[in-house]
């Protein structure tokens, strides 16, 4: 179903069961297969590529030339929520929007969550795998590559030319300068302000306060063995 508002350019492919919502715009050359979604006000650039079964909500805006592989979801509520005094918890409506740059490829099952009132960022040239969770307010900068598994929390930034490794994770309100290496399952508990490789370690189970507790003390592992190598000369 194509609303009657919506308006497609020259050259589009629409697959079986497609709808697309009110207002929406979709590009010249663009392919869009069976059963997906383009919901309102949403709009797509010049020779994309959505496969099928690919839900995009309202208010998404897409480069030129992005390819979006079957069961991503674009433009989903970010996951804002508030405790109440009684235990429950209170929604926070996510008013904001998704804007995706130029030649970018997002992966199967992979999820891009709207802003609570600005824009969920992916800049141009963004390689994103398999199952990788974009929350909301977060921005991930030109030409950076996140392999499966990867997140970013809520308003996390991280630059251009980074590359995740598989199952890392960047913490809400963490910032990733450029040119980054993360290894897998990394935990960007702070921010990074220097380009290079970082990585961190798994610990067995713990409480958080024993783990906090160790945490800092494998930072120290490196000088406590110099001072024991020192005294042992």
């Amino acid at each position: 179903m194509i609303d009657s508002t919506a308006v497609l350019g020259d050259n589009v492919y629409i697959g079986p069961n497609v709808v697309v919502e009110m207002n929406a715009y979709i590009g010249a050359g663009c392919h869009i297969a069976a059963n997906s979604f383009i919901g309102a006000r949403s709009s797509i650039g010049a020779n994309g590529y959505i496969a099928a079964n690919v839900s995009i909500y309202h208010d998404v805006r897409i480069g030129c030339k992005v390819r979006i592989h079957s069961s991503a979801v674009i433009g989903a509520d970010g996951f804002g929520i508030a405790p109440r005094q009684d235990g429950s918890w209170e929604k926070i409506h996510q008013i904001g929007g998704v804007v995706i740059g130029d030649d970018v490829e997002i992966g199967a099952c992979t999820t891009i969550d709207r802003a609570a009132l600005a824009d969920t960022i992916l800049g141009d040239g963004v390689k994103l795998d398999n199952h990788v969770q974009i929350a909301h307010n977060a921005v991930v900068g030109d030409h950076t590559a996140i392999a499966s598994y990867s997140g970013l929390a809520g308003s996390a930034k991280i630059g251009r030319n980074c590359i995740m490794a598989g199952d890392v994770c960047i913490v809400g309100h963490v910032t990733v300068c450029d040119n980054v290496q993360l290894t897998a399952r990394t935990l960007v508990t702070k921010s990074i302000s220097e380009p290079g490789s970082y990585s961190s370690g798994a610990m067995p189970l713990m409480t958080t306060t024993e783990w906090r507790k160790n945490s800092v003390r494998i930072g120290q592992l490196d000088r406590l063995a110099r001072r024991v190598k020192k005294l042992e000369q």
